[in-house]
This record gives C-alpha cells, structure tokens and sequence, in this order.
C-alpha cells in the first residue's frame, strides 16, 4: 500500500532539507514534490500566471493523476508542501519570475494541498500522515536572505508577511490533520530552528515509522 507524508512549512522552513537527508540515507524514503507537478501542468496547459486562480480546479485532477501515478507502491513518500498557497505568487516563486511574484503577494491564500488531491489519494488508499515544520521569524529571514544572495532569488522578506505566511501554514496544516482525522495516527509539529536540525531528523524517522505501524494495525 502507498504511503505518503506531507511535510509542509513556509519558504525555508527547512523542508526539502531535512526530506533530503532522510531520503538519501535511507532507501525505504522516497522523496516527490506535488507542487512542482502542480506548476509544470499550468505552464503544459499553456495558462496565464495571472489567470492561475481562475483555473485551479480545472488543472489540479491532471496534476492529480501524475502524481499519484508517481507514488511508489512500497517504501514511504515524503513530499515537500505549502498547505497554504497564494496560486499566483507561488507559481511565479517556482518559475522564478521575480517581477510576477512582487506584484502578487499580497493574493489570498487557499489549500495548498487541495481537497481534490485529498479525496483522490484516499480513493486510491493512500496512507497519509502530515508534519508541519516551522521556525523563528528571524531564522526564516535570514535564511531567505542568504538564498538570495546565493541564488538571486527567494520569497519575500517582509516580516509581516512571513508571519501571515506561517498563520496561514498553521491554519491550514490544522485544518487538513483534522478532517482527515488522523490527529492520532499521524501528524507532528516540529520546531526546526538551527539548534533542532540534528534532533528532527531522529524525531521523523521515529514518527514516520510509528506512523507506519499505526497505520497498518
């Protein structure tokens, strides 16, 4: 049976990081981002960034489809999220359109991880559990502030706007553990400040394996 973990965070909450580690220490992990499959089938249906939000629900079952397909059947999945997104500005964060992404910003927020994936992955039997991963405001910064220095692209750094980001993530993260009830299978909350690298990386193995056998009973 497919098993599959979502791991969600603001930008540079540490997530591709620590889903890295885990995945290429140990084999029975698999590592697949939904959110890239999400932006390359907008940009394959020839889309207007701009008109994204307009088309969410048209675009989101072929994404849908791709992935699941993706999913190994055995091991565990871990995918790298947003369980909050503004379409539009994230879409320009992925195609690395600068320009697009601070004129958008300020958009609403909606599911990252959209109903429709929701009840498609639970049709197909999918065990899914949820993490959340979240660090000091100032930590966050500073993070994306050496991204663009190194890179010459990151999301916002915006005080304000990273905490209405991390609200939203919380918010959301809350709102899909609970209506998938799994609140008590599967879901953990993980400060992932400098100082707790070392230490999550044991705490989620723990739980994935727990979540595992919980799941499996």
């Amino acid at each position: 049976m497919k098993k599959l973990c979502f791991i969600g965070g603001v930008s540079r909450a540490g997530k591709s990081t620590l889903i890295d580690r885990i995945s290429s220490q140990d084999g029975y992990f698999t590592f697949k981002k939904f959110h890239h499959v999400l932006a390359k089938s907008f940009k394959e249906s020839g889309i207007n960034l701009e008109d994204s939000l307009n088309h969410w629900s048209q675009v989101m079952p072929l994404a849908v489809k791709k992935y699941l397909d993706s999913l190994p059947e055995t091991g565990h999945t871990l995918s790298d999220i947003h369980y909050a997104v503004q379409p539009n500005y994230d879409l320009a964060a992925h195609m690395r359109d600068a320009s697009q992404q601070e004129k958008l910003y300020t958009e609403p927020y909606v599911w990252g991880v959209d109903h429709l994936l929701i009840e498609a992955l639970v049709k197909e039997g999918v065990q899914i559990s949820t993490i959340l991963l979240y660090a000091p405001i100032n930590e966050i910064t500073e993070r994306r502030t050496n991204q663009l220095k190194y890179n010459g692209f990151t999301r916002s750094l915006d005080q304000e706007h990273i905490r209405v980001e991390a609200m939203h993530e919380i918010r959301f993260f809350e709102e899909i553990s609970n209506g998938l009830n799994i609140a008590d299978i599967g879901r953990l909350k993980l400060d992932n400040s400098e100082i707790n690298f070392v230490t999550n990386y044991a705490k989620v193995i723990n739980f994935l394996k727990a979540s595992d056998s919980n799941l499996t009973c």
